[in-house]
């Protein structure tokens, strides 16, 4: 028995089929597939490619300024015309269709593709390429101009909808006489005048469904509006012939009142895209903020200030530009541009970045590049860039679409074609009917929806998501890989204990003085520990000489109470191990007089989280560079087995462990983990550089700590339950509506009411689970 080349399914011998396609397929789609699996190239036949009508995109002047990234030819798109996910296949198989395309990401929550082109590819001959697709195209710049851009598309479809909604009221109106028993000319002619005032429905109201049915077409595929298509179309014609013929069975105002509420759905669904699935990072770092600006205050929003605007930023506030501090000095916290939780000061004219964080007092920056333009800005928009719809969850929610689609189509025209030998109108009715209601709309939105809005939720929970795939893969997991030193324990020092248990305040006093200007864990950590002895005069030490010994620790010449002493920290580089214990020595004109026994300080939190990861049947295992001494040590404080402890490691070997343990879930602090991250089945970053760990983890969480595992685990969880949810009411609504219609209990109009109410049922639903 012979079979199809590319899906493997038998051919049906000896059939006489007038196909144009290879008999070694079974269909055309599977030769189209095919062939381009065999590398061939999809060639446009436009007659446009060539013309000067997109001319204006290859000049150098528009790249340059709509180029995304520099160095790379990535462009941002506002395409017309997408409506279910039918369009997310033809658009995102570009490069496939057009070579020198490197890669399309679709993004349904703003109608908009970001499109990576190599550097010989013209930028004309993609926006060439998008419309001989079928879809009308405009390059955008920035959140306003994609704004207008969905605006005008708004305005477009009201002005559709109003066609509709207008024409098919006042068709009802010349319907209602004769549904009450008008009869004659006078009936005659309130049918011609419905005939007439149902043209423009057909002809304006309806292009949209003309256009995507024609691009489904042109992909060998089906979608819901070839259904709807057919129903438009076969009711008119069905309507105009019974006209002709005197007969009484006219679907004007059915199809009309149809047509308008599936525009309004679509409407409806669109508005709540661009509400809810706008993912806007600059918003979440700057929502609500207002900022005085200029000497006379001037109150504005981040996204309104200016370049060479005098902005005063208040204590706790968040710097919405890239400036020149022009205060004498000032206090920031950088942790989400750098990942370094440890506050660093300013002086003035010192460059700030947009992000930054006031940590005391107020400052007055002068900008020098405003929110959309600053490094911080440049960074969220390749945070965008790296995110699309999840190719798992487009495979199942086109397949479940597409194959309804198709079994609706059958169904109907079974149903017709044995019925219509009984009662041709009643076929007709029953048929069109269950072309209207049995619509896979909600499965096709309700899906990107739920991804969409878990990420949103996890943003204002300080939750950075790369890719809504993450929520799928999360759910799954059952092996945890932990790094230790700054995930479970804090990027800081603990001090445990001294010898001599006691130490003078004045010997305290020498220390802090030694350690001023460190920055060293150990100096940082005694900083917070003896932070009291600043407020009291009697131990004031004055520094008269400090040097720092790579290697060695700090040496310092101090005055206390008019003595001259020389105070010696010793932190070597490789310390002394006591007890797994760091040790330091402090040493008075170079004899010892003190060691401090430190370790490294455990969240808080940890233990928690290890407990009930376990209640979770959970495995867990440990990855350290540090000694394996006091990496079991530190095990055993959290009932980890010895076999799941991994220490001695450097960065390429904690990759290769964590590859060998996948599908896994790797949590890591960032810096030397960013190999690990990458090679993850799942990676999740609590610190790090903004950019570069947000280039190879699916989280990155800022300050979370590695507690916000729970919660990334029980958003997954529930995002996974809606989507199921969703695809499980989809088919139970389509059977039993479905089944209704062919038994006759159900007309097109009462068809068209439920359709729309079955697509804002999944909507609420999705929304008030994630709102």
């Amino acid at each position: 028995m012979e079979i199809c080349l590319y899906c493997q399914t038998a051919l049906k011998s000896g059939a006489q089929l007038p196909r144009a396609y290879n008999d070694s397929f079974c269909c055309q789609s599977c030769q189209t597939l095919w062939t381009l699996s065999q590398g061939e190239v999809f060639e446009f036949k436009s007659e446009k490619s060539g013309s000067g009508q997109w001319a204006y995109l290859d000049e150098k002047e528009f790249e340059d300024n709509y180029q995304l990234m520099t160095g790379r030819r990535r462009f941002k798109f506002f395409i017309e015309g997408i409506v279910c996910s039918s369009c997310v296949h033809l658009i995102e198989d570009l490069p496939a269709l057009l070579p020198g395309v490197e890669s399309v990401r679709l993004d349904l929550s703003e109608s908009t593709a970001l499109i990576e082109i190599n550097s010989i590819l013209k930028l004309s001959k993609v926006a060439e390429s998008l419309e001989e697709l079928g879809y009308k195209v405009n390059p955008v710049i920035d959140q306003k101009d994609l704004l207008d851009q969905q605006k005008n598309q708004n305005r477009k479809s009201l002005k559709e909808l109003a066609v509709a909604g207008a024409l098919a009221g006042n068709i009802m109106l010349f319907t209602v006489p004769i549904y009450a028993g008008l009869e004659g000319p006078m009936a005659l002619i309130f049918q011609w005048i419905s005939f007439f005032m149902f043209l423009p429905v057909l002809i304006f109201s309806a292009r949209p469904f003309y256009v995507n049915a024609w691009q489904s077409l042109q992909k060998r595929m089906v979608n819901v509006d070839l259904t709807i298509v057919l129903a438009l179309v076969f009711g008119f014609l069905l309507s105009f012939v019974n006209l002709l013929q005197g007969r009484d069975e006219l679907y004007f105002d059915s199809t009309a009142s149809f047509l308008f509420l599936i525009l309004a759905s679509r409407f409806y669904m669109r508005k709540i895209q661009q509400k809810f699935l706008r993912r806007n990072v600059l918003t979440q770092f700057f929502h609500k903020e207002i900022y005085e600006v200029g000497y006379q205050k001037i109150k504005k929003p981040a996204e309104n200030i200016e370049v060479n605007d005098i902005v005063q930023v208040h204590a706790g506030q968040v710097v919405p530009c890239d400036g020149i501090l022009l205060s004498d000095s000032a206090s920031f916290d950088l942790s989400y541009l750098t990942g370094e939780a440890w506050p660093q000061i300013f002086r003035s004219q010192g460059k700030i970045f947009a992000g930054s964080k006031l940590i005391d007092q107020s400052a007055e920056i002068k900008a020098v590049e405003n929110l959309q333009h600053s490094q911080l800005g440049q960074l969220i928009k390749r945070l965008d860039s790296l995110s699309s719809i999840s190719e798992v969850y487009k495979t199942e929610t086109d397949r479940a679409a597409h194959y309804l689609t198709l079994g609706v189509l059958v169904t109907a025209m079974l149903f017709f074609i044995v019925y219509s030998l009984t009662n041709p109108v009643e076929a007709f009715q029953r048929s069109l009917a269950l072309l209207i209601v049995a619509c896979p709309c909600a499965i096709a939105f309700g899906t990107p929806l739920a991804l969409s809005l878990g990420i949103k939720r996890a943003l204002q929970n300080g939750f950075f998501i790369r890719t809504e795939s993450f929520f799928e893969r999360m759910a799954s997991i059952k092996t945890i890989i932990l790094d230790k030193t700054g995930t479970l324990t804090e990027s800081r020092l603990e001090l445990v204990r001294t010898f001599p248990a006691e130490l003078s305040d004045d010997l305290k006093a020498l220390i802090m003085a030694a350690e001023t200007n460190s920055r060293h864990p150990v100096a940082l950590t005694l900083k917070e520990n003896w932070a009291h002895l600043n407020k009291n005069d009697d131990n004031q030490v004055q520094v008269i000489d400090l040097q720092t010994k790579v290697g060695f620790g700090v040496e310092a010449l101090c005055r206390l109470h008019k003595e001259d002493v020389v105070v010696s920290v010793t932190k070597p580089e490789n310390p002394v191990q006591q007890n797994h214990l760091m040790e330091v020595v402090v040493s008075l004109n170079g004899a010892p007089k003190a060691y401090l026994f430190f370790q490294e300080k455990v969240r808080e939190k940890s233990a928690g989280l290890i407990e009930k990861l376990y209640k979770q049947k959970m495995n867990i295992f440990i990855l350290t560079g540090d000694l394996r001494l006091r990496a079991l040590d530190f095990a055993k404080m959290f009932k980890i087995p010895n076999f799941r402890v991994f220490a001695d490691q450097t960065a390429e070997s904690k990759s290769q462990i964590v590859a060998e343990h996948n599908p896994c879930l790797y949590v890591g602090d960032g810096f030397n983990d960013l190999l690990a991250l990458k090679k993850a089945h799942v990676s999740y970053a609590i610190e790090g550089q903004f950019d570069v760990t947000l280039s190879v983890a699916d989280v990155y969480a800022p300050g979370k700590g590695p507690e916000g595992i729970l919660y990334l685990m029980q958003l997954s969880h529930k995002v996974q339950s809606i989507i199921r949810g969703n695809i499980f009411f989809a088919l139970f609504y389509n059977l039993a509506a479905g089944g209704l219609a062919l038994m006759g209990f159900m007309n097109p109009l009462l068809a068209a009411v439920l359709m729309p109410i079955s697509s804002t049922m999944i909507l609420t639903h999705t929304l008030m689970r994630l709102k």
